[in-house]
């Protein structure tokens, strides 16, 4: 009689056990379904972000441009180098890294040297606050000191830095952050751009041709960033930036970049940006 106690106390005990450690199955089962919806918008944010460059004109061949048309090069209108010092949220400080890139491509392709160092500077050390010093380091640091004097050097360095950021950042599965980076360097490369425009009497046809295209690069632009905008605290920039696609979808040919035109695009886009520097 005892041991058929035992027995039944020991089978009681067991299906206690049994019982209370299948509770937190669904929990599991839960996790489970939360990552693989994550990879998949991992993926899809990865390919958006793979069509977005791969189609996106970068910024040294629309830079470059302004120069072979002989527009005048303007210190001003770059990014101030003291504004870099106090950006301390991880999207502003790759969103402001984007900026100044695109200033440094525009001193390149103008061969201006004497501020290359410093913009090189500030862009090195944001580009370490937001993990890609290495990928900097591996290509542009070294390579802008030395080629300094060669200005054709200068450009492809530039060119091949962007590349090789762009690599690393989606190889860390940083897709965010890579987007940043693009986005901080469509917005000051437009605003760099439209601004030297209004600087002509009359635009030539092929330089009106790329604010005309920026219209379908916004709108995949948008789509990416998106994603990201609640997470990275960029909602208002996200709203400016949507009301900016308006103005751009007012062109339905190259022949409507008026110079009204431009300066509404310049007025918002000047805006978007000292959002950015003052973040």
């Amino acid at each position: 009689m005892k041991k058929i106690l035992f027995v039944l106390s020991v089978v009681a005990f067991y299906l206690l056990m049994n019982s209370c450690g299948s509770e937190p199955e669904p929990k599991q089962t839960e996790t489970k379904e939360e990552n693989n919806d994550k990879e998949e918008n991992n993926e899809l944010a990865n390919f958006e972000f793979h069509v977005l460059i791969a189609n996106m004109p970068k910024p040294l061949e629309e830079l470059s441009d302004l120069n072979l048309d002989h527009v005048s090069f303007s210190k001003e209108m770059m990014c101030p180098l003291e504004a870099a010092e106090k950006h301390a949220s991880a999207a502003s400080i790759a969103l402001n890294c984007g900026l100044y890139m695109a200033d440094l491509t525009y001193q390149t392709v103008y061969h201006k040297k004497e501020d290359l160092i410093a913009y090189l500077t500030v862009a090195h050390d944001l580009a370490g606050k937001c993990g890609t010093e290495y990928a900097f380091n591996k290509v542009l640091r070294s390579g802008l000191e030395e080629n300094i004097n060669n200005k054709d050097s200068l450009q492809a360095i530039i060119e091949r830095g962007y590349d090789t950021m762009e690599e690393y950042l989606l190889k860390q599965d940083r897709v965010e952050t890579a987007t940043q980076l693009l986005t901080g360097g469509w917005i000051e490369t437009q605003y760099l751009l439209i601004l030297s425009l209004q600087q002509m009497p009359e635009p030539t046809k092929h330089l009106k041709y790329h604010v005309f295209e920026q219209r379908v690069h916004l709108e995949r632009l948008l789509k990416l960033l998106s994603e990201f905008k609640d997470e990275a605290g960029l909602e208002a920039e996200h709203d400016k930036l949507v009301t900016l696609e308006e103005s751009f979808l007012k062109i339905h040919e190259t022949e409507d970049v008026s110079h009204e035109l431009l300066m509404e695009l310049a007025n918002e886009i000047q805006e978007i940006r000292n959002d950015i520097i003052g973040m």
